[in-house]
């Protein structure tokens, strides 16, 4: 049986579709920064779920949930590869500093190969743009370790 940090029994069973055993988690919460972290009570380390960037910088790729704040048109904002296969990445444009505030997302790894599927960038024109991503490795591009796939979102691929 697993257990927490504290000794306590942790809920573990196993999903009847799949056959892989899974925990569950006790939210144990702490603030640092910008960033809301949960700690990951089975291995003690802290997991990001929710991250936010002012102005230009890199989106985490350990993060769910990343908001965007920006600070002048055109903030560039920059996306590595996915964590693992599966990871799922939602971004939403929650403030800005002036009216006409845009911000332009680059997905690419160090070469700088693109790992934007059906595209380079994606535009987030207006507060309450959003996007959600998923990090694919089962059939990478020549160069790649995988690509980011939009599953939905206002946000605009080009």
């Amino acid at each position: 049986m697993a257990t927490a940090h504290s000794g306590h029994p942790l809920p573990v069973h196993r999903d009847p579709v799949t056959g892989q055993i899974q925990v569950t988690l006790i939210p144990t919460e702490y603030h640092h920064s910008a960033s809301k972290h949960y700690v990951d009570t089975v291995s003690g380390s802290a997991v990001s779920v929710i991250t936010t960037t002012t102005g230009p910088g890199a989106i985490p790729v350990t993060s769910r949930v990343h908001r965007i704040v920006t600070t002048g048109a055109g903030d560039a904002l920059t996306l590595a590869e996915g964590a693992s296969q599966g990871a799922r990445l939602t971004i939403l444009y929650v403030a800005e500093a002036a009216g006409a505030d845009t911000a332009v997302l680059t997905p690419q790894d160090a070469t700088p190969d693109s790992l934007l599927a059906g595209g380079a960038t994606i535009t987030f024109n207006g507060i309450g743009d959003a996007t959600e991503l998923y990090w694919d490795t089962s059939n990478p591009p020549a160069g790649t370790t995988g690509q980011w796939y939009v599953l939905s979102g206002t946000a605009v691929v080009a």
